[in-house]
C-alpha cells in the first residue's frame, strides 16, 4: 500500500474544475418511496486485483434517518452523504448534479484503486481512490479521497463516500 503521493499510480484520473469534462457519468436508475429495496440503479466493474473484473452492483438499498449510520445502497448514499456529494459538485461546476460527482468517483475509485481492505466480520471490501480537482491550467486545487464499501457476498454497493484526509 502506497504510503506518499509520490507513490500514487500514474493511470489516476483527475476531474477537472469547469462545466466540461472528459468523464461522462452514466444516468441511474430511479429510487421512489416504494422502489424495492433491490432495485438496480448502476453497475461499476472493479477492474484491479484482488477482484479483477467483477461486478459493483449499486440498488436502492435501505436508509432511514432514525438510523442514519444503518442502510446500504442509493438510499443510503443520498441520505447519509448525499449532502456532501452537493457540496463537492459546487466546487466542480456550477449547477453539476451532485450524483454525477458521486457517479466519477465511484467509477474512479473502483478503477483505479490504491488500496483497499476486506472485514471478514461483515464480509466486505474497502476499495480507495483519489480524486483531484483541478483548475483549467492543470494545477491541483484540492484533493480527495474516496471509499466504496461493497458487499462480497452479493457484490452490492453499501456505501460511497469521500474525505479530505487518507
Amino acid at each position: 500500500m502506497p504510503n506518499s503521493e509520490d507513490s500514487w499510480p500514474q493511470s489516476i484520473r483527475n476531474l477537472p474544475i469547469g462545466k466540461t469534462s472528459l468523464y461522462q457519468a452514466k444516468t441511474w436508475g430511479a429510487c421512489g418511496v416504494k422502489t424495492a429495496n433491490n432495485k438496480h440503479v448502476r453497475t461499476w466493474y472493479v477492474n484491479k486485483t484482488p477482484y479483477a473484473r467483477l461486478a459493483a452492483v449499486l440498488n436502492c438499498g435501505t436508509w432511514t434517518p432514525k438510523n442514519p449510520n444503518g442502510g446500504w445502497g442509493y438510499r443510503h448514499i443520498a441520505g447519509k452523504h448525499g449532502g456532501e456529494w452537493k457540496q463537492l459538485a459546487a466546487q466542480v461546476a456550477f449547477n453539476t448534479n451532485w450524483r454525477d460527482i458521486a457517479d466519477f468517483a465511484i467509477n474512479d475509485g473502483l478503477t483505479n484503486i490504491y488500496s483497499g481492505a476486506r472485514n471478514p466480520a461483515n464480509n466486505t471490501f474497502r476499495y480507495k481512490g483519489k480524486i483531484e480537482l483541478k483548475r483549467y491550467d492543470g494545477r491541483t486545487i484540492k484533493t480527495y479521497y474516496t471509499t466504496v464499501a461493497v458487499d462480497q457476498r452479493h457484490r452490492r454497493i453499501i456505501t460511497a463516500y469521500y474525505r479530505s484526509k487518507k
